[in-house]
């Protein structure tokens, strides 16, 4: 359980200092609302920490026989 919190909360990290900034402020522009923009990048954060609950796991003991 704490490898998937840690790596959702290291994603969730890692797209928020990367893409984040740039990303908001391509979408603030187009709409020209700041709230619509807000709701758009908090609703992707979600999916994507949602779709990574649902990722299978990695498991380093199975090994190709």
């Amino acid at each position: 359980m704490f490898t998937t919190m840690f790596s959702l909360m290291f994603a969730s990290y890692s797209l928020g200092a990367t893409g984040g900034p740039i990303v908001f402020a391509a979408l603030a522009s187009r709409t020209g609302n700041y709230d619509l923009a807000l709701t758009m990048c908090w609703s992707s954060i979600a999916v994507l920490m949602i779709a990574i609950l649902f990722l299978p796991r990695y498991n380093s003991a199975q090994r190709a026989v």
